[in-house]
């Protein structure tokens, strides 16, 4: 659209038949939604819903699509599935994590039936 300085783009069927037509606002609405909305609906919906985690236990910080999160997840699992759910959301245009851990349930240590623990606030209230 930019090369050819065109304001919308047709939208036709294999067939040939027009059905409709996009404009460049159509396709940048996805990056330009508000920080503050990209920011609830990550607290909202990933941390709470798809995760189930404590929303509280991260900051989210969100500038000009960026994310940045900050915190402790509990169980070392979460972290790629927070990321990948994060970048999904509509107008992330990048993520930055500083994410840790409380619990490494990826990795049992040898020998041990036991999860291994990081000595993180979320580990010692789970572990008291």
């Amino acid at each position: 659209m930019d090369r050819h300085q065109s304001r919308f783009l047709l939208v036709t069927g294999e067939d040939g038949k027009l059905l409709g037509v996009v404009t460049a606002r159509d396709l940048l609405r996805v990056f330009l939604r508000p920080d503050a909305a990209i920011k609830t609906e990550i607290s909202r919906d990933v941390l709470s819903r798809y995760l189930g985690t404590n929303p509280a236990l991260v900051e989210v910080d969100v500038t000009d699509g960026v994310v940045r999160l900050t915190g402790e997840l509990e169980r070392r699992s979460m972290l790629a599935a927070a990321l990948r759910a994060v970048r999904a959301v509509d107008g992330v245009i990048d993520v930055e994590s500083q994410l840790g851990f409380a619990i490494d349930d990826i990795r049992l240590p040898y020998g041990s039936g036991q999860l291994e623990t990081v000595g993180s606030p979320v580990a010692r209230r789970r572990l008291a």
